[in-house]
Order: C-alpha cells, then structure tokens, then sequence
C-alpha cells in the first residue's frame, strides 16, 4: 500500500473518533451518528464494542479499560485482542452479549438490520458509530469522550487526530527519486 493510505490508515486506526457534536451544551446529552441522544445514568463500567472502529475509539477516548467484549474482527489496539468476542453480525449472538453484562454497547449502525440493533437495545443501551468522513472523526470523539465520561481525554486525542489529518491534508508530497 502506498504511504499515503498507511498514514491516513494508521490516522484513523492509531486513536480519535467522536460522534457528531450537535449537542454542544455541557448539560445537553451526547448525540450518536443516528442523531439520537444518549444520557445515561451513572458511567459506563462495562462496554461491548461490536465493530472494529467503536472499539478504536473507544480505547483513544481513554475508556480502554473498561471494554470488556469486542467483536471478532477488532484487533486494534492490541490490548483489545485479548478480550472476549461477541459477535454481531451475521447474526447477534445475543447469549454471549447478555453473558458480557454491559452497561452500553457500541455497534456500527450500517452492518446490522434494524431488528438486530432492537435486540441489542434490550440488553443495554446503544450507541451508533458512524463517521463518514476522516473530518467527522475528532467530533464523534468527542461526543464519545463526554458519554463514558471521559471528555478531557477524548478531546485530546480529537485535537490531536484534527492536527494530525491537517498536517496530511496541507504537507505537499515530495518528490520521487
């Protein structure tokens, strides 16, 4: 692969996602990629990541170590290889979900059908992910910092992925020898 596609590759794997920061008031509950707001009651202390970006970020935004169930295609960072799997797509596996006990799931909205995502949703709470675009990333961060009570955190790494895509975006490629 070409250094360009590494670096954006290791821009979106090596830490930020938030999602989008449409409520912009402290008080105001975090809003996902579906538009919906989440306010829970106390911080999450066991999160389940069913998609590979979710579980990224959630270990960028400083909630790591709270994760305790990904899916079985997440392998970044490599703390999270460790962890239990629990499957969601093809089909949920809703008996390994539920054995997990979490407090909040993160799920990628586009990879599982409707039913599916209402199957979760009676387990615990559920947060959509969905970044379209690199730029949309440090946002979704944030607003993922502020749901598991972690936006200091969260906002560093935003800051710090917004710069480091900046610096991408704005450095001319050198020439070839």
């Amino acid at each position: 692969t070409s250094p360009l596609i590494q670096a954006l590759t290791m821009l979106v794997v090596g830490g930020a996602s938030t999602a989008l920061m449409a409520a912009t008031r402290s008080d105001s509950a975090p809003v996902d990629d579906h538009g919906q707001s989440l306010k829970l009651v106390a911080r999450p202390e066991r999160i389940v990541s069913l998609a590979p970006h979710t579980t990224e970020l959630l270990f960028a935004a400083g909630a790591g170590s709270r994760v305790v169930a990904v899916d079985p295609a997440s392998d970044f960072p490599a703390a999270a290889t460790q962890l239990p799997r629990v499957s969601a797509w093809p089909r949920t596996d809703l008996e390994a979900l539920r054995g997990a006990a979490p407090d909040l799931v993160l799920i990628w909205g586009a990879g599982l059908r409707a039913e599916q995502r209402e199957s979760i949703a009676r387990v615990a709470p559920v947060w959509v992910s969905e970044p379209a675009r690199l730029d949309a990333i440090p946002q979704a961060l944030r607003q993922l910092g502020r749901l598991v009570g972690e936006p200091e955190a969260a906002s560093l790494e935003a800051d710090h992925f917004a710069h480091r895509m900046s610096c991408l975006l704005y450095t001319s490629p050198s020439p070839r020898d």
